[in-house]
Order: structure tokens, then C-alpha cells, then sequence
């Protein structure tokens, strides 16, 4: 089976729907670097939480267990700018360290080399 990176980062923001809707373009941006090179990825900002949002639904308990259920199915943690002003974004760091898999940081120069060759590797 091939790995997974699950790419991790601010959704709510200040809460406005505009805030949102930032984060999940900025995920997109990132996505996009990821299917550049072909690295296999999954964001719940292109998944679930971009159709709540959309939707206008309040379901955040639904999401964030959802996805904590995709977390703990990936084999590494991708993390976008911005973190550290996210308190999900952080109990993912969090619960990644506890299952001592890889946290990559994606403001850091050479992030997706790195993440080629730990795919490479592992």
C-alpha cells in the first residue's frame, strides 16, 4: 500500500466564511504542489470541510472526528502556514507525535524533496 501524507492547517480562522474560504485556497495552492510531485496526499480542506463550509452547515464535531479518523490512517503529517495561530492544527502536530510518524513543515525550503525521499525510503 502506498503512504499517505495528510495535510494538515488552519480551516475556521476568525470563523467568517471569508476566513474559510481563504484557508482552502491556500490548501489548494499546496494540493496542487503535491500533484506536481506526485506525492499521494489527503486534505480536509478539499474534502469535508470544504463542503460544510459551502453548505453553511455547523458541523465541526463531524468534521474534526472525521477527520482525526483520516489522520490516524496516514503515514505522515503535511503542515501548512499559519499553524501555529490553529488549535486543531496543533492536537494534529500533537497526535501525529504520539504516533511518532513524520511532521513536515511546508513553509520550509526542500519540504517536498524531503518528502520524496522519506516516501523513497519507507
Amino acid at each position: 500500500m502506498e503512504k499517505i501524507i495528510f495535510i494538515a492547517g488552519p480551516v475556521r480562522g476568525d470563523g467568517s466564511r471569508e476566513a474559510q474560504l481563504k484557508n482552502v485556497t491556500i490548501a489548494k495552492q499546496f494540493a496542487d504542489l503535491f500533484i506536481d510531485n506526485q506525492i499521494p496526499f489527503y486534505s480536509p480542506h478539499l474534502n469535508v470541510d470544504q463542503e460544510i463550509i459551502e453548505s453553511g452547515k455547523s458541523l465541526s464535531k463531524f468534521s474534526w472526528d472525521l477527520n482525526a479518523a483520516f489522520l490516524r490512517r496516514c503515514d505522515a503529517l503535511a503542515v501548512l502556514p499559519g499553524w501555529e495561530n490553529s488549535s486543531g492544527t496543533k492536537e494534529e502536530i500533537e497526535n501525529a507525535a504520539k504516533r511518532n510518524i513524520p511532521v513536515f513543515y511546508l513553509t520550509e525550503e526542500g519540504v517536498f524533496k524531503e518528502m520524496k525521499d522519506w516516501l523513497q525510503e519507507n
